[in-house]
């Protein structure tokens, strides 16, 4: 991450700009680990391992997490939610991603 400026949003943004979290890092290259699961499935005949990633986390520091707290992008404010609000990367697929800020292409 040459910025430090980390977004989590889905990977397919088609409107508006992607979700930059308000906390930076310190720049630098990160460990990423992965979960994986294996589910495997018939469709229409066919047979899949359903072998998907089910969870991934970008490590930022070493040592034993003490608090996890959630990531706000600017403007977010869990205390000022109202019943049915909430706040997150927008996404119809279950598909979200992160990246550094700098390095989204324009279109």
């Amino acid at each position: 991450m040459p910025s430090g400026r980390l977004v989590v949003d889905t990977p397919w943004l088609e409107d508006g700009e992607p979700r930059e979290l308000a906390v930076r890092v310190p720049p630098g290259a990160y460990g990423v680990d992965v979960a994986w699961t294996e589910a495997p499935y018939e469709f229409m005949d066919e047979y899949f391992s359903g072998r998907e990633v089910a969870a991934t986390r970008l490590s930022v520091r070493e040592g034993t997490v003490a608090v996890w707290e959630m990531g706000l992008a600017a403007g977010e404010d869990i205390e000022r939610l109202r019943q049915g609000d909430e706040v997150g990367s927008n996404t119809d697929t279950s598909m979200g991603s992160f990246a550094d800020a700098t390095a989204r292409r324009a279109r």
